[in-house]
């Protein structure tokens, strides 16, 4: 069981067995335990009657990378979060499916522009 709230770097070392023989040498291994990212609310205004957009700039301020993922916990109650993988340029026309609750997308298609809320009235 991992301590909680541990984050640091730790290693060990380690040899290979062949059946036959121990090798001669050992060799180490690196691992580095990073924190949880820490995240806040993001703050969007939009223009009635047209999609709001996520970029980059909505994540400026957070230790994300590629490597990064979002998920979706909750889905808006008056509109749609829409997601469109084909999004590859800014020049493609945005076509987006309605995203699910517990949807997880790279943290790159959000900053690529794939992500748009789309408000409705009810």
């Amino acid at each position: 069981m991992p301590e909680t709230n541990y984050f640091g770097d730790d290693i060990f070392t380690w040899k290979a067995f062949d059946g036959n023989a121990w090798s001669e040498n050992t060799a180490t291994v690196r691992i580095e335990i990073n924190t949880a990212p820490n995240i806040n609310t993001i703050y969007k205004t939009g223009i009635e009657d047209e999609d709001v957009h996520f970029d980059a700039s909505d994540l400026a301020n957070y230790s994300l990378d590629h490597t990064s993922y979002i998920k979706i916990v909750s889905i808006p109650s008056i509109g749609l979060l829409l997601f469109d993988p084909q999004k590859t340029t800014p020049d493609h026309p945005f076509d987006g499916s309605p995203v699910p609750k517990g949807h997880e997308f790279y943290i790159s298609d959000l900053l690529d522009g794939k992500l748009v809320y789309h408000s409705f009235l009810i």
